[in-house]
């Protein structure tokens, strides 16, 4: 995409990139707190899991990539989703490595104790961490979505996406969805069998109340379920019989969302564009000129 000739003041560009890495951060503490109830948290266990995680290194990330995304919308203002959606996803990028540098800064470099965070792995690390976890697809969508709003003037962000450019998209979507989708089924199978079944039942659940406690072999089976994804443990009841304990819903709600996500680039693929890839203009032998 190109730039537009509609120039972009500095204080709108900050306000919009501040609103995308706030989204993007609180979609990411979301993450986090779904994957510690799936784990059989109390809520108050979760929300301090999401408190923990690296505060202050989030507040540098969200900084970072606010004046990054600012200085690209001012100097480099977008005409289209693919330019909008590819300057947040370079500004993301800025925020996570600047995030992994202040703690270096701060466990390494100020002390003078190198290698007490793990060293320049945190930084490498942090980005594949983020690239993994689909952090430029979801920090490109939010960027895509909230400039269709008032934040941004008109015009910015806002043009149909032409017929390649959305089969471009759609592409990118069902790539990314079922990327997603396998990473997060494998991810969910190697928890659920690591260490083996019967053996993580008994020291990781999930539990439940009507269980038999007792030490004995044989009170708990795991076994892996597709529905909900994840661990699945049939405990001998205290009162005879057996009782079955499921994971949490959150892989599974993640590999739906993947899913989703796929079957937008599908219908985008599929779909007839509002508006279609205008003609080539005619050459001046083709006019007999």
């Amino acid at each position: 995409m190109g730039t537009t000739a509609h120039l972009i003041s500095p204080l709108i560009a900050a306000r919009f990139a501040l609103t995308v890495m706030l989204a993007a951060v609180a979609v990411a503490a979301t993450a986090v707190l779904m994957i510690a109830l799936s784990r059989d948290a109390a809520m108050g266990e979760a929300w301090a899991a999401v408190a923990g995680a690296y505060p202050s290194q989030a507040a540098i990330a969200v900084l970072a990539g606010t004046v990054t995304l600012t200085l690209l919308l001012v100097f480099s203002p977008p005409t289209g989703h693919w330019g909008l959606g590819g300057r947040s996803v370079l500004a993301g990028y800025a925020g996570v490595a600047s995030a992994a540098l202040s703690l270096l800064l701060v466990a390494e470099w100020i002390p003078g104790e190198p290698g007490a965070a793990g060293g320049p792995a945190v930084l490498a690390a942090a980005i594949l961490g983020f690239t993994l976890a689909g952090g430029p697809l979801w920090i490109g969508l939010i960027a895509v979505l909230l400039g269709r709003t008032a934040l941004l003037p008109r015009g910015i962000g806002t043009q149909r996406l032409s017929a390649s450019e959305r089969s471009r998209f759609g592409a990118v979507l069902i790539a990314a969805g079922l990327c997603l989708a396998a990473i997060a089924t494998s991810g969910a199978y190697l928890v659920a069998v690591h260490g083996g079944l019967d053996y993580a039942c008994a020291v990781e659940g999930p539990f439940s109340p009507l269980a038999e406690l007792s030490e004995r072999a044989g009170v708990v089976t795991g076994s892996f379920s597709w529905w909900p994804l994840g661990r699945s443990c049939t405990w001998a009841a205290a009162g005879g019989g057996t009782v079955l304990a499921t994971s949490g819903w959150s892989h599974t709600v993640l590999v739906l969302a993947s899913l989703g996500l796929a079957a937008a680039g599908i219908a985008l693929r599929t779909t007839r564009a509002g508006q279609t890839d205008a003609p080539a203009e005619p050459t001046s032998a083709e006019l007999g000129t």
